[in-house]
Formats: C-alpha cells, sequence, structure tokens
C-alpha cells in the first residue's frame, strides 16, 4: 500500500537518524522571528481587534488557559491562541513563504508549535525538531498536491497546511504511524481553502480556522479519542486537487533521500504586503529601471509577460481597499517604483487614490501566457520590457533566483523591528531576538518567561 510507505517515509519514521545540520535549525529560527514579527504587526488589524475582544469578554476557565495570545500576557486555551495568533500573522500577507509547500509554512505550524510547547513543556531543540517535520511533510504534500488544488482555485496553505500541523504535533507528542494517520484523517474532514478569499480578511480567517483545527485534531488523537488507520485524507486530497501527482518517484526520492528539502529550498521572506510572486516581479522591474538612470517621469509604458498562475493572484485591476491591494500586481509595482524605500509608509488607502500611482498603473500591461511556455531554465519565468519617452527600450527575463546581496538573518531582524516597534522597545525587541537565535538552547520556561517579562497588557 502506496500510502503507508508515502507516509511512513514523509515523516521519517524509518529513518530517524538523518541529520540536521546547523543551516537547517538556522533556517527554523530566522522563520520563528519573521512568524513573530508579522503576528505582532498584525495585532493592530480592525478585525483582529475583535476578535481578541470578544475572548477579552468571555473570558475562560482558568484551568483551560495555557497559552499566551503574542503580544499581550493574556492567556487562552491553547486551540485559541493558535486561531488568534495565526490570524495575525497572515492579516497582512507578510509572511513567509516556501515554493514547494505552495503556500506559508511557518504561520501554520510556529503559532500551533508555540501553543503546544506552553501547554506540554519541553525543550527548544525538540521544538525545532518537530517543526522541520512539519515543513518537510507540507513541502512533499504540496509537490503531490499543491498544483492541482491551485489550479481547481482552491488555496493549498490552509489544506496542506493542516496536514503540517499535524506533523509537527504528532512529532512533537512522539505519535505513531497509526495516530499520524488518525490526525490526519481527523483534519481530512474539513479541508477548505478558496482563492475565492484573496483579497480579503477571509483568507486569514480560513487560514486560521485550519490551525486551530489541527491542533484539536492532534490533542484527540493524542488523548485516544479518536483513532483510524485508514487513508481517507489521500482520497480527499486527490478529489480536491484532482491529482495526477508522481506518488511512487516521490516514493522513490524519499527513499533514497539523506537530506532535508530544507537543505537545499528557501523561505521567500516578503519585504512587500502582498503575493510572494509579484515580490519577483516588483524587484526584477525596478532592477531594471533603477539601472537605467531615468527617473519615473520618463517612463513611458511597462509591458510584463507572465505565466497564468500570477494571473490568477492578480484579482484586482484597481482595489477598493487594501485588503484587496495586496492582490493588484499594478498597484504594488507602480507603488514600489515611485515610493521605492518608502513603500511600506505609503501601503495605505491613501495610495489607493494617489494620482503618480494610479497614472504609472495606467502604464502598465500585462500578458499572460501558459506556465509552460513563460517557465523557462534557470528559474525564468517572466519578461519585462521599459519603454521611455525618448524612445529606449530595456527587456529583461524576471526570476526567481535566490538574492544573494544581503544577509537573510539582517533583513529579518530589520523586518521584525519594523514590525514590533508599535508593541515593543528597543530592548525588549533584543530580547527576543536573542531567545530565538539561541533558541535550541532554551526550553519552554524559557519563553513563558520572555513573554511574562515582556508583554504587560
Amino acid at each position: 500500500m502506496y500510502e503507508k510507505e508515502l507516509i511512513t517515509k514523509m515523516l521519517r519514521l524509518d529513518n530517524k537518524e538523518i541529520k540536521i545540520t546547523k543551516k537547517i535549525y538556522d533556517k527554523l529560527k530566522i522563520s520563528i522571528i519573521d512568524t513573530l514579527g508579522v503576528s505582532l504587526l498584525g495585532k493592530k488589524n480592525l478585525l483582529y481587534i475583535k476578535f481578541y475582544d470578544f475572548y477579552n469578554k468571555n473570558p475562560q476557565n482558568s484551568l483551560f488557559s495555557t497559552s499566551f495570545i503574542w503580544g499581550s500576557k493574556r492567556k487562552v486555551s491553547a486551540i485559541d491562541a493558535t486561531f488568534l495568533n495565526t490570524f495575525a500573522g497572515h492579516i497582512e500577507d507578510f509572511d513567509n513563504i516556501l515554493y514547494p509547500t505552495f503556500g506559508h509554512p511557518s504561520v501554520m505550524l510556529n503559532p500551533a508549535m508555540f501553543s503546544l510547547y506552553e501547554y506540554k513543556e519541553s525543550d527548544g531543540k525538540r521544538f525545532l525538531d518537530a517543526l522541520l517535520i512539519g515543513i518537510e511533510s507540507m513541502s512533499y504534500f504540496g509537490i503531490l498536491f499543491g498544483e492541482g488544488l491551485r489550479n481547481k482555485k482552491l488555496h493549498p496553505t490552509p489544506i496542506i497546511g493542516s496536514l503540517g500541523v499535524i506533523a509537527s504535533l504528532g512529532n512533537y507528542l512522539d505519535f505513531s504511524l497509526e495516530e499520524y494517520i488518525s490526525g490526519f484523517n481527523l483534519v481530512g474532514t474539513s479541508f477548505s481553502g478558496f482563492q475565492s478569499s484573496f483579497g480579503s480578511e477571509l483568507k486569514s480567517f480560513q487560514v486560521a480556522s485550519s490551525a486551530s483545527t489541527a491542533l484539536k485534531a492532534a490533542l484527540y488523537t493524542h488523548e485516544g479519542i479518536y483513532n483510524s488507520i485508514n487513508y481517507r485524507f489521500i482520497d480527499n486530497l486527490d478529489l480536491l486537487s484532482n491529482s495526477k501527482g508522481e506518488k511512487d518517484e516521490l516514493i522513490h526520492m524519499l527513499t533514497h533521500s539523506n537530506s532535508w528539502i530544507l537543505e537545499d529550498e528557501d523561505f521567500l521572506y516578503k519585504k512587500f504586503p502582498c503575493c510572494g510572486y509579484f515580490q519577483h516581479v516588483m524587484e526584477g522591474v525596478y532592477g531594471v529601471y533603477n539601472n537605467s538612470g531615468n527617473s519615473i517621469s520618463a517612463i513611458k509604458k511597462i509591458s510584463l509577460i507572465l505565466p497564468e498562475y500570477i494571473g490568477e493572484a492578480n484579482k484586482f485591476e484597481l482595489p477598493a481597499n487594501t485588503e484587496e491591494a495586496k492582490f493588484s500586481l499594478k498597484f504594488n509595482l507602480a507603488l514600489y517604483l515611485i515610493y521605492e524605500d518608502n513603500y511600506l509608509g505609503n501601503f495605505n488607502y491613501l495610495s489607493l487614490k494617489d494620482e503618480k500611482v494610479l497614472n504609472l498603473m495606467n502604464q502598465i500591461d500585462i500578458e499572460y501566457k501558459k506556465n509552460d511556455l513563460c517557465v523557462l531554465e534557470n528559474d525564468i519565468f517572466g519578461y519585462v520590457e521599459l519603454h521611455y519617452y525618448n524612445d529606449n527600450v530595456q527587456i529583461k527575463n524576471i526570476s526567481l533566483a535566490k538574492e544573494t546581496n544581503y544577509s537573510i538573518e539582517s533583513m529579518i531582524e530589520e523586518k521584525f523591528y519594523h514590525c514590533a516597534s508599535n508593541i515593543l522597545n528597543y530592548k525588549e525587541i533584543q530580547n527576543i531576538l536573542y531567545l530565538v537565535k539561541d533558541f535550541e538552547n532554551t526550553n519552554s520556561e524559557d519563553w513563558k518567561k520572555i513573554q511574562n517579562d515582556i508583554f504587560k497588557k
């Protein structure tokens, strides 16, 4: 039965001796910093505030209030903390992505893991090892089903991510194969995620609901409430994605692999609160423009050729609010070209009516081609032509290639300062960064202490 072999190898149940390198631990810790930062930023979102106020008005029995709402001394159940922290972490669409997962692994996994970490105490290395299993599982499920889900207009993050949560929590709780399968089957009954939610707060609600449901399923399984050894969740994924995934090839790859996906793959850390694919386009076009020596006023037209899947994310030609703006390529590109380093400070409702932004948006033409005609080797996935009023034309490929001209760690620390400064002072930010950087040498008590010390409200 391929399902049993696939799950066994995906979760490394038959090969627990694969070395986890310092490089991988560092990537995991940086991803935690990113998740904490964007979650603290999300606390100022009005819908998040309404959810938070709901829990303030409806206090829980203290026996079940085990886990922190980030940025607050308030504790709620592990399930509710997972929902609130995940919602805050995804509401700005500023959290990282990992391409093999077809979505946002860190914001799905970290809030659930921390909620359990505070509920069932352990040490930081145990936490990181479990987090890695969740990311690996999301990646392999993504390889099998991600493209099919995306093609069916579904959102892979809450669907594949719920399985990743089970994988991480199951590892942390020492699940047997049968317990993993039971947990997968439980979340498989409520797979949900629709691209129709893109450009609205429902996108974050779907992600947060899936993460908290997965934590609940893991706890039900851990307590022996539900047991099932069939593979109905795989049937559900096949049905949702119309998958033609090469399962035999994936099993072969896993059988002969003595490394982790994170050894070669990197998270894409967002510099802009918008679709991750937009970031490559924006930086690609900006690079061409910046090297030209011309001013914005010299641009006559920007012509882009991009794959169809970018078009599926580019849902709003003229966004009506900042939620829709996150899924408007023309808006984000125009805003970045005009304001450059001040992009984030100008990503607001006022810019939706900014004449400079609107005029440049009108000068952007986008043509979408079939994915296999546009996506080429060497990570090339599109083309840009910049036409100037002096009749000069610049043409360049747009690439998914990893950037090497800056330190990821430095970038994420700077981003963390930006995100957390509305809640924390410089010393408090430094204390959190210090703890996470040394996370494998800390434990649950260290994590809870820093929250008690820093968050006063």
